[in-house]
Order: structure tokens, then C-alpha cells, then sequence
């Protein structure tokens, strides 16, 4: 399925996902932040707004790679799409323990294959839409409001009616949503390599 067909209220695009380059501070010339070949930065759409990546409500996205979607998710993770997107953007890193120890085989599959399609000169795009918050009253023991609190609406139903209609419309499911067909990670495969996705987990 195309990016270019979804039509979803409120849908913006985060920016492009690229390898990570060594920074420099502009005043000192000292190094900022080392490149590293496992790691992949967000390169922002210059009309996304800081308010927009890390707003706090919870939110649906879309991974898309050459314009095709290969993952759809949800996420109530703090920092905004941001937050959920940071997780995916050194998981197959070696960070003294091993490449990806401490992540889970989602998300050093999620990253494995972004860092691949990268590597072979692939477009690799974030799409998401935050979704909707309304504001509750807070009480005292009196029935007195003494605040109120923004509340998010829970992503799972959102996220489950994008994947459903994906499946509905392409006869399968993204590419990197396995759960939905009952695969394990462990079974994804690239789909031009052939090797697993897992491969090279320290904590498999």
C-alpha cells in the first residue's frame, strides 16, 4: 500500500530516516556527536513543529520505505513520535553487551531492516497522526474540581483498523507487522537477502 493513498485526519510526515554523521559544535569545532554505521538520525520535514513531534498525546504511524508501507504501529511512548521512532534508531547498535542486547527482537528487527534499505540507497520515510486528547475533571473527596487533565485516546483500536484494512486491501500485512499474521520475529526474513531479521541479536 501506498503512502500516497492514505488519507488519515491530521497525518503529517516526521521526516526522512538517514545514517548518522559526526556533528560539530559551531562555536568550539569539537565533536558533537560521532557517526556511527549502526546508528540513523531524523532528518525533520521542515514543516513538522517541535509542538507537533513531541506532543504527548498517544498517536498511530506509518514506516514507509520507497513510498510502500512497511509498518504500521501505535505508540503512547513519551517525547511524541520522536520518543517512539528514537527506539528504532540504534537498536541494532553495540553498546558494550553485545549488538541490540537490551532491545527487544521487534525493535532490532524494525531497525535491522531500516538500516539495510538505507545501505542499498532506499528511501526510508516516517508518517504519523497524533491522535485525539480530551480534558477530564479532577476531583477532591467533595465532587470539587480542582483541575483538570488532558487525557489520550488508547492507540490500540486505531492502530488495529489501519493494519485490518491493510490486509484487506493488499491480501497480507506489512511487511513488519508479523504479529498480525501470528509469525515470529524469528521468521522474518529479508525479503532480498533471505536472512533472518534477528540475525546477529546478542540477546537471542
Amino acid at each position: 500500500m501506498k503512502i500516497a493513498n492514505v488519507k488519515y485526519p491530521g497525518m503529517m510526515r516526521l521526516g526522512g530516516i538517514v545514517m548518522s554523521g559526526t556533528t560539530y559544535n559551531p562555536k568550539s569545532g569539537t565533536v558533537k556527536r560521532q557517526a556511527h554505521p549502526d546508528v540513523m538520525v531524523i532528518q525533520y520535514d521542515p514543516t513538522i513543529t517541535v509542538a507537533d513531534h513531541k506532543h504527548d498525546s498517544s498517536r498511530v504511524y506509518w514506516v514507509v520505505v520507497d513510498g510502500e508501507i512497511v509498518k504500521i504501529g501505535g505508540s503512547n511512548a513519551k517525547n511524541g513520535i520522536t520518543g517512539t521512532i528514537s527506539a528504532y534508531l540504534g537498536g541494532t547498535k553495540n553498546s558494550g553487551r553485545g549488538p541490540g542486547k537490551g532491545n527487544s527482537p521487534r525493535t532490532y528487527s524494525v531497525s535491522k531492516y531500516m538500516l539495510e534499505c538505507l545501505k542499498a540507497g532506499q528511501k526510508v520515510e516516517i508518517y504519523f497522526a497524533n491522535l485525539p486528547q480530551t480534558t477530564l475533571p479532577v476531583y477532591d473527596s467533595q465532587g470539587q474540581v480542582i483541575s483538570t487533565q488532558p487525557v489520550s485516546a488508547a492507540f490500540h483500536d486505531f492502530e488495529k483498523a489501519l493494519v485490518d484494512e491493510h490486509k484487506n486491501l493488499e491480501g497480507k500485512y506489512p511487511f513488519l507487522n508479523p504479529q498480525e499474521a501470528s509469525e515470529k520475529w524469528l521468521d522474518i526474513k529479508h525479503p532480498i537477502t533471505g536472512v533472518s531479521l534477528v540475525e546477529g541479536h546478542a540477546g537471542l
